[in-house]
């Protein structure tokens, strides 16, 4: 007869992983202006129902906060899509040069 060993039936693992802020300091913001007054800024929506709330947002800074010159740019390359990430860096190098403020992922 063979010998019976003691095996576990159920392993049970924590479905929790670790923050990578727990063994490094999270990263630090980018350098903010003292103020937007005069500023040309660029929202950048994060989905497609934000446009309008984006475009509301970027007539209000216009309006109400000094700002010299705020638009929306709806790029063409989705994140999530390898086909167009190589579209990315140098369409960010394009915006970086018209404007003074970017503001990523504005969404309501």
């Amino acid at each position: 007869m063979a010998a019976k060993t003691k095996r576990s039936f159920l392993e049970v693992v924590v479905p929790v992983a670790d923050y990578r802020d727990v063994e490094q300091p999270a990263a630090r913001h980018a350098p903010r202006p003292a103020s937007i007054k005069g500023k040309t800024v660029m929202l950048l929506p994060s989905g497609s129902c934000s446009p309008p709330f984006v475009e509301a947002l970027a007539q209000r800074l216009v309006a109400e906060a000094g700002v010299k010159r705020a638009f929306v740019h709806e790029p063409d390359w989705p994140f999530f899509h390898p086909e167009r990430a190589g579209k990315i860096a140098p369409e960010v190098d394009k915006l970086v040069r018209e404007c003074d403020l970017m503001v990523v992922g504005a969404a309501y």
